[in-house]
């Protein structure tokens, strides 16, 4: 029965939950404070208009959430990551936790909540690897500002922090403040696309939208190609975040400095699914970055990890493990 079915994915949950994470501290490494969620995907040609209903090609699941999908790149291609993040009591909270384990990715502070279900996003994606999103974000905003202070040993020890916009504003804005004053790198993925306010800006040194992100955060519409890019970038230097790295899907990332401009192009390939790259290129770039790398270096890097996603199906699933990259890249 139904009942039974939510009695054992419910047990199997508290069952994880209970057992202590193995794995070692983040101490010199990556910690991300963000969403863990499971992904639906659905495949068809193209996209329904309003009240169309479609045949579609096929249909799969992954493990989601622009955090965790950042903090399982990472761990992937070597990084010691920590994961602070909010599920649900589920069974889908359950196999979130079990992965994250599987993974590599440190626990201790990925805690559940019986107030909402684990956060889910249902994904089309047409024939040319576009998608449409539809996030139902339920324990994602349960994380509390008290979950990241519980965290604070964690992320202070840390190299690099990663965070975005898929959790309550003010645990992001804590986390950020912690980072910051403890010396720790900070990372913002604006994403989903909303403005922050400008205290934010003084705590992130580098900031990292997409196209249509830095045009919400500057009111800005007009930003279609690099070229319009840059002084768009420089509007947000002005409120006092350190670096701007704007990423251009398929053509490349652009980073602005106060002093520089720096453009790094994308190989071309056939995309299959873009799902998901945005993060696996960011957690990338976490890695490189804890590890000593030189920003313009692990953009580099972190761009051709990225290219490699696009080329299979899922969010997750489509990551690269270390053993699969050009070994170069590691020296």
């Amino acid at each position: 029965s139904e009942a039974l079915i939510a009695g054992l994915a419910s047990s199997a949950f508290f069952l994880l939950s209970s057992r202590k994470s193995t794995e070692s501290s983040t101490s010199g490494g990556v910690v991300c404070v963000g969403s863990s969620g499971y992904d639906f995907f659905s495949y068809t040609d193209e996209f329904p208009v309003p009240g169309e209903t479609l045949k579609g090609n096929q249909f799969k699941t992954d493990f989601g959430g622009k955090g965790a999908n950042q903090a399982v790149t990472a761990a992937r291609i070597g990084a010691n990551v920590s994961m602070v993040s909010k599920i649900g009591s589920d069974g889908f909270g359950a196999q979130i936790l079990e992965n994250f384990r599987k993974q590599g990715v440190n626990t201790e502070h990925v805690t559940c909540t019986e107030a909402a279900t684990t956060a889910i996003a249902n994904i089309l994606v047409n024939k040319r690897g576009e998608n449409c999103i539809i996030i139902i974000p339920g324990a994602h905003h349960h994380l509390t500002i008290e979950d990241v202070q519980r965290a604070k040993k964690t992320i202070c020890s840390a190299k690099v922090l990663l965070t975005q916009l898929e959790i309550l504003p003010e645990t992001t804005f804590e986390a950020l403040k912690m980072a910051h004053e403890a010396g720790v790198l900070t990372i913002l993925n604006p994403a989903p696309a909303c403005n922050i306010p400008d205290s934010w800006y003084p705590y992130i040194d580098i900031l990292t939208p997409n196209e249509t992100e830095l045009q919400i955060l500057t009111n800005n519409k007009n930003i279609t190609n690099q070229d319009e890019a840059e002084p768009a970038a420089r509007q947000l230097l002005e409120k006092g975040v350190k670096k701007v790295l704007v990423t251009l899907g398929k053509n490349g990332s652009l980073l602005i400095t106060p002093t520089e401009k720096y453009h790094v192009p994308c190989k071309k390939v056939e995309a299959i699914d873009t799902t998901g790259a945005g993060d696996c290129y960011l957690g990338s770039l976490a890695y490189f970055l804890s590890v000593g790398d030189e920003l313009k270096a692990a953009m580099v890097k972190a761009g051709e990890v990225a290219t490699m996603s696009v080329q299979k199906n899922g969010t997750q699933a489509s990551y690269p493990y270390r053993h699969e990259i050009d070994s170069k890249m590691f020296q």
